[in-house]
């Protein structure tokens, strides 16, 4: 029973609490209105560990930018 008990303090400790997930959320939120302000064809792309729901608590979030706009040097903005 005691390793039961143990097993859920590690699983916290993996599993991002809704708290933080909601935070992501905003996060990307208000990334997102940024960019549409900026490049009306741009989409911003969540990958990795935030996207697929593997991440640890305090994982980073990956994010892809995506601009369509063939008339944008998009050289500039690497």
């Amino acid at each position: 029973m005691n390793q039961m008990k143990g097993n859920d303090k590690s699983r916290d400790k993996v599993i991002p609490p809704e708290e933080e997930k909601s935070k992501q959320k905003q996060l990307l939120a208000l990334l997102d209105r940024g960019v549409s302000k900026e490049w009306p064809d741009a989409r911003l792309y969540v990958y990795g560990s935030c996207a697929n729901s593997f991440g640890f608590s305090k994982s980073d979030i990956d994010i892809c930018l995506a601009i369509e706009d063939a008339n944008i040097d998009k050289s500039e903005y690497v």
